[in-house]
C-alpha cells in the first residue's frame, strides 16, 4: 500500500514535467509540446493514478480536491520554476559541449555497496557531461512546502543523497577517465 502526501505529489509532478519539457527535441519548435500541455496532462495523469489507488481513497481524495482548488496557482508555479530551470540551464551550456547521462533526467544507480550484501538505489534527477573539460554535473531538484534555510540545505540526511550520487557514478565512471563530478543542488519552494 502506497501512502501519498500533496507535497510529495507535487514535488514529483514538478520532476515529471521538468523531464518532459526539457527532454523534447526543440530542433523543430512547431513540434514541441506546450509547457501549458505538459502541465495539464502531468496534473491529468497524477489525478487519474490517485483515483486509480484503491487503498487510500480518502486521503487521495483530500489530494485531488487540494491540486484541483489551487489548480491555477500549481500550474504557474510548476511553469516559472521550469522556465526558471530552463534560463539557468541555458545560461550554464554556454560554452559547453553538453550530452545527457543516460537520457539525462530519472537516471537509476544501482551499485553494490562494498562490503555488505545489499545495493545502493537511487534516482538522479539530471545528470550531464560537458565534453569539453570531461566533466560529469549532477543537478539534484529539493523541493519543500516551506523556504530553504540554512539549516535545511545543511542537514546531513538531506546532503547525503547527492553524496551518495557523486560516490557511486564515480566509481561507475572511473574507467571513463572522468575530470571532475560536481553536484549542484536546485532548491524549489
Amino acid at each position: 500500500m502506497r501512502t501519498y502526501n500533496y507535497y510529495a505529489v507535487a514535488g514529483t509532478m514538478l520532476h515529471h514535467v521538468i523531464e518532459n519539457y526539457m527532454t523534447v527535441d526543440t530542433s523543430d519548435n512547431k513540434d514541441r509540446m506546450s509547457l501549458e500541455n505538459i502541465i495539464y496532462n502531468e496534473l491529468s495523469n497524477t489525478i487519474d493514478m490517485l483515483k486509480a489507488e484503491p487503498n487510500n481513497v480518502a486521503s487521495n481524495l483530500v489530494i485531488i480536491q487540494t491540486i484541483l482548488n489551487g489548480i491555477e496557482n500549481i500550474s504557474l508555479w510548476m511553469f516559472s520554476v521550469v522556465k526558471l530551470f530552463e534560463t539557468q540551464f541555458n545560461e550554464f551550456k554556454i560554452g559547453k559541449d553538453i550530452e545527457y547521462y543516460n537520457g539525462g533526467f530519472e537516471v537509476e544507480i544501482y551499485e553494490p555497496i562494498k562490503g555488505l550484501d545489499i545495493n545502493f538505489k537511487g534516482f538522479v534527477d539530471f545528470i550531464f557531461l560537458d565534453k569539453l573539460t570531461n566533466t560529469y554535473y549532477i543537478w539534484d531538484f529539493k523541493v519543500s512546502k516551506k523556504f530553504w534555510d540554512k539549516k535545511k540545505k545543511t542537514d546531513l540526511v538531506k546532503i547525503s543523497q547527492t553524496a551518495y550520487y557523486k560516490y557511486f557514478l564515480t566509481q561507475k565512471l572511473l574507467s571513463q577517465n572522468v575530470k571532475d563530478i560536481k553536484v549542484e543542488t536546485c532548491y524549489v519552494n
